[in-house]
């Protein structure tokens, strides 16, 4: 969750699979977790190492990393002994979470679906998985393993096999391989790029009740992309859709009752679809709800509460000023997007505010106990590793180019702290959102962090330093002036009053 808040990405919402063994019978959550508190408990071989035993403690606090890398680990075979169920119960824990940031674990589950492994072959569940992970920027961006974190893993799937198992499906009807061909076709996955057979099979799967084919041919109508724009047919796949519960589908109708395209305008339909992509889990959602201007959101799903733009962190760490989402009559893209998290087992929580120009603040919050409090390590070394820890991993899982520039031991506001700039390419918020196209574009991001503790806890403020501020300032990071981003971050500090900490 938390890297989602530090690079404001959209994802899908989790998913839920069962999860088999090789022979098909079912392995039950339950049985898993008291089998791994066993293994927890007993001295473990010497080659497993410490890796194993603290992944394993982490997954079972609630970890999504942990989680992934565990399943990983019993996917290989190569740490520990091989087991498929376990892979699969691990992978299916890192992804439960809907507001949650790693996708890597459903792309893993697309795997195993796609060659078998610890579960029945099933091309059509592999291919929606990929497409529900890769659906960032591109949502036919499926199989696009190089920009996600799954180089952990030693299988990949043979995609020319499962085209000619698409192919022989939706010949038969099948609205999911339907789909699944028509994704093949769009970008050229074990057949030439074919734009009309695209569009054929789209329709074909979308007739069927095919959700995503529904939500997708909506998406083209609406840009005009491989068929003529038509703004009435985007309304109706996307209607046909959003009634299934797909999430992007519902944000999508949402706009488009906002901007009266296809439908007439309707305020309270805009914010009723608009709400259930969020309950959904869209974050995207959430950030369209504050660009169009509609008002101060009141989520069930924040961790924090809100009153009168003051927020309050949910273990009452600390209390700060923040404009919420809304803006004016005349200008109804939001002030501020506020997009808010907390992680009951861990303590840990973030809150970020982003505006309509990029600009982006947020400060991550957590126990020092996170990275241990050793005696032997002084104060710039245990704020060294808890952002490096707690920040900059999270950041690489998603987003592995994500490059550190610069950091060292500073002074902020009178406190020891540590300071870190860190180059995110295509982490921005930036990219404005184009009903023309329905997409979202981020640009290249750099982002300043100060690291400070107070207490038994640790604070880490950030903030855009290569955006449009809000005072009209265009700042570029400069290695000879790298002090100029600490002004907005005290700044942004001076707004927080601290409880107990």
């Amino acid at each position: 969750m938390f890297v989602r808040v530090l690079l404001a990405v959209c994802t899908c919402a989790g998913l839920l699979l069962p999860v088999h063994t090789g022979d098909g019978a079912a392995v039950t959550d339950d049985a898993i977790a008291e089998q791994a508190a066993d293994t927890a408990s007993t001295d473990e071989p010497i080659d497993c190492g410490t890796t194993y035993k603290k992944a394993l403690r982490a997954a079972q606090r609630g970890d999504e990393e942990a989680q992934f890398i565990l399943g990983a680990m019993y996917y290989n075979g190569d740490v520990i002994e091989q087991d498929y169920a376990k892979a699969a119960y691990w992978f299916q824990k890192s992804v439960e979470d809907p507001w949650g940031f790693l996708d890597a674990g459903k792309i893993a589950l697309g795997i195993m679906y796609h060659l078998g492994r610890g579960m029945q072959l099933d091309y059509v569940r592999a291919c929606y998985l990929y497409e529900e992970a890769a659906n960032i920027g591109d949502p036919f961006d499926v199989y696009n393993f190089g920009q996600m974190p799954i180089r952990l893993l030693n299988d990949r799937p043979d995609i020319e096999l499962a085209v000619r198992w698409f192919q022989e499906a939706a010949d038969n009807g099948d609205a999911g391989a339907q789909f699944c061909l028509a994704v093949a076709y769009f970008r050229g996955l074990g057949v030439d790029k074919d734009q009309e057979k695209t569009i054929y099979w789209l329709e074909q799967a979308a007739n069927g009740g095919n959700a995503r084919a529904q939500y997708y041919l909506g998406y083209m109508y609406t840009g005009g992309d491989g068929v003529a724009k038509d703004e009435n047919k985007a309304a109706f796949w996307y209607e046909q859709a959003a009634i299934q519960e797909y999430a992007d589908a519902q944000a999508m109708l949402a706009v488009m009752y906002f901007e009266g395209a296809g439908v007439p305008k309707d305020v309270e339909k805009t914010k009723y679809w608009m709400r259930k992509a969020i309950e959904h889990g869209d974050t995207e959602a959430m950030e369209f709800w504050g660009w169009l201007g509609l008002g101060e959101y009141e989520p069930t799903r924040l961790a924090g509460s809100f009153n009168k733009g003051l927020y309050v962190a949910p273990n009452k760490l600390f209390r700060a000023k923040y404009r919420l989402t809304g803006g004016t009559k005349s200008d109804p893209c939001c002030e501020e997007t506020v997009i808010d998290s907390f992680d009951e087992q861990r303590g840990k929580g973030a809150v970020s505010l982003s505006n309509e120009y990029g600009a982006l603040n947020g400060v991550i919050y957590g126990p020092v106990s996170l990275v241990s409090a050793d005696a032997d390590l002084d104060s710039a070394q245990i704020l060294k590793r808890w952002f490096h820890a707690e920040v900059m991993a999270l950041l690489q899982s998603i987003k592995p180019q994500a490059r550190l520039l610069r950091e060292e031991r500073r002074l902020f506001n009178k406190m020891d702290a540590w300071i870190a700039v860190v180059d995110i390419p295509g982490g921005a918020v930036a990219g404005k959102y184009a009903i023309s196209t329905g997409r979202h574009d981020p640009a290249d991001s750099v982002r300043g962090f100060v690291v400070f503790q107070r207490g038994a806890y640790v604070f880490t403020l950030m903030c855009e330093t290569n955006v449009l501020s809000f005072f009209g300032e265009n700042r570029v990071y400069d290695p000879d002036r790298w002090d100029d981003f600490l002004a907005e971050l005290s700044a942004f500090y001076s707004t927080m009053r601290f409880e107990k900490s």
